[in-house]
């Protein structure tokens, strides 16, 4: 099935998908719904955020409700003050944050228990293989403070595949849709990290997706991983990678591949 949101310009296509499923029969209280507010949160727009979401999902609540990433322009304060509004009204059960910082988000709960307001309680990072900063200082603040580490691109954003080199990049793959990530992710030190999981799928017959989805799924400290799937086999590789057999030995040796691998934050 092809990626709406990556092959047009519609605009919240998975809202509106899910919406219609939901319309349509979509068993309600057995599906957990999460969206964002992606940029500006003030009071104002957070409230008409979240309004539109909902008329897009056709749905009264939203389970989880996350700031996209952190909003220079505003107060944090303004912003937790519209979610924990939101939480008050029914209009949302739980907020939460992707892309913040350690400070950041330390900076959120130090608000919240000054002003008694609503507290972050997940947050969403990317996290990989070829990307670990958050091992230095968000992982433990999330276990000190008991908050949930929802990560995505367990992949790299497919960089783990194997399938990229430096000079080739697959037409039609994210690379090729987002170059920007090839500013991230082409470096030396992670392309050799992608040789030694090359090297680990022959020695275990393992495919790399799964080898490298199954060391994420896992880490301790992390409460989900966000899969992105544009076909079922994807879900699939997913599913045997949460189900697969992987021996303590093997996330040691995964473990040290990165050392130095991660990003500051």
């Amino acid at each position: 099935m092809e990626d709406v949101r990556e092959a047009s310009s519609e605009m919240h296509s998975s809202e509106k998908i899910i919406g219609r499923w939901l319309k349509a029969g979509g068993n309600r209280p057995r599906v957990v719904l999460q969206t964002k507010v992606t940029t500006n949160f003030t009071k104002q727009h957070i409230r008409e955020a979240i309004d539109a979401s909902l008329a897009r999902l056709q749905t009264d609540w939203i389970d989880l409700y996350l700031f996209h990433s952190f909003d220079t322009n505003t107060p944090l304060d303004e912003g937790m003050e519209a979610l924990t509004r939101a939480v008050e009204q029914g209009k949302i059960r739980v907020a939460g944050c992707s892309n913040f910082s350690a400070v950041q988000l330390r900076d959120s709960l130090a608000i919240s228990s000054r002003r008694g307001l609503q507290r972050l309680e997940e947050v969403q990072p990317p996290y990989s293989l070829v990307e670990r900063g958050i091992e230095a200082d968000l992982i433990p603040l999330c276990e000190q403070e008991q908050i949930g580490i929802v990560s995505y691109s367990p992949l790299g954003a497919g960089f783990l595949s194997g399938k990229y080199e430096r000079r080739s990049v697959p037409k039609g793959s994210r690379f090729d849709v987002i170059p920007g990530h090839a500013d991230i992710y082409f470096t030396d030190q992670k392309f050799a990290i992608v040789e030694r999981l090359r090297q680990k799928s022959a020695e275990t017959g393992h495919s790399m997706v799964r080898l490298a989805m199954g060391w994420v799924l896992k880490k301790q400290g992390i409460t989900s991983v966000l899969i992105g799937t544009s076909r079922a086999s994807h879900l699939e590789n997913a599913i045997e990678a949460l189900e697969m057999d992987f021996p303590d030995e093997w996330m040691r040796e995964m473990d040290g591949w990165g050392a130095g691998a991660a990003r500051d934050e």
